[in-house]
């Protein structure tokens, strides 16, 4: 190739990375392979149009945003005025969309002490902590806890379904070979891949997530559960989970909840009304009538305090907190 001809090739290379149509280099150790929503996006916009529009609004995508990216769905849910020991001018970056509660990290990465919780209109204190070690992990995409850089701010695409450079440069005929789609996963693992997040434990260093790994994987190889939790806990879905019956029977977070946000009308992202996805398995008719007649909020006597056990109650006091 003459000097002139690879000159060309170079631009057009760099300008197709740009708009996101070839695959950019892989960035370093823990960004391996990552690509970014931008690019996932590019060609998946129009293949699948309506997975894509809804994931854009879930939760999970505003897990992680900077202060000065306020705006739309990117709002400051405390009220600073009454912070504890902080300004608002002190926050740099923000933990949540503030549905249930908003913590709050300052340009040097330490949280600040104290986060807002919603249904109480307080601030609950809280520890001030590295956040590079303890929270932005499960907060970003293509995390790298050596660097402290990530690919994406939010849970995007690469978050469940891996590293997308080998499927965004394979050719079209293997466009489908290399995409790991958690569908055709066994239930254990596709639960694995939320429950990375969603639980908690330690992995061998130490550190409250699972460096290393990639939706696929085996977390057990990585990551271990905390056996002394308590149930119901915040991030203890997955531990609830485990030690329950469901996920042996085959059912798994993805048999409830709808990862993609596609479904609306529900909380939590449910692909229905929670009492309507109980009796998808446990029919109406083959309910001991004593306590079901008619079943009614399921969620109030299997999930107190929105533990994921679904254990059957002896008693549930009247006021107990529960999933709704």
């Amino acid at each position: 190739m003459s000097a002139r001809r690879k000159r060309a090739a170079i631009a057009v290379c760099a300008v197709l990375a740009g708009i996101g149509l070839v695959a950019p280099a892989a960035g370093p150790a823990g960004l391996e392979g990552y690509i970014g929503v931008k690019f996932c996006n590019a060609c998946h916009k129009s293949t699948h149009a309506e997975i894509v529009a809804a994931q854009a609004k879930t939760s999970h995508v505003f897990a992680f945003w900077a202060v000065s990216e306020q705006g739309g769905e990117r709002k400051l849910a405390g009220d600073f005025a009454t912070a504890p020991g902080f300004k608002q001018s002190d926050a740099a970056w923000v933990l949540g969309r503030g549905l249930r509660q908003q913590a709050y990290i300052g340009s040097d990465f330490k949280t600040l002490p104290a986060e807002w919780e919603v249904s109480t209109k307080q601030w609950r204190p809280t520890a001030s902590a590295d956040a590079k070690k303890e929270c932005i992990a499960c907060h970003t995409t293509g995390y790298d806890v050596t660097t402290g850089e990530w690919k994406d701010e939010g849970v995007t695409c690469e978050s469940c379904h891996g590293p997308g450079a080998n499927h965004a440069k394979s050719s079209t005929e293997q466009k489908k070979a290399t995409a790991f789609n958690p569908k055709n996963q066994p239930p254990d693992r596709r639960a694995m891949i939320c429950g990375r997040c969603h639980s908690r434990g330690k992995n061998p260093d130490g550190l409250p997530f699972a460096v290393g790994y990639t939706p696929g994987d085996d977390l057990t190889k990585v990551f271990t559960l905390d056996t002394t939790w308590e149930q119901g806990a915040r991030q203890s879905q997955y531990n609830d989970l485990v030690a329950g019956k469901h996920l042996g029977a085959g059912v798994d977070c993805d048999t409830c909840h709808d990862p993609h946000g596609v479904v609306t009308g529900t909380s939590h992202q449910l692909r229905k009304p929670a009492d309507d996805l109980c009796l998808d398995c446990h029919p109406a008719a083959k309910l001991s009538p004593a306590q079901h007649t008619p079943p009614k909020d399921c969620t109030r006597c299997h999930m107190p305090n929105g533990s994921h056990q679904f254990e059957k109650p002896k008693s549930v006091p009247e006021g107990t907190p529960h999933w709704h």
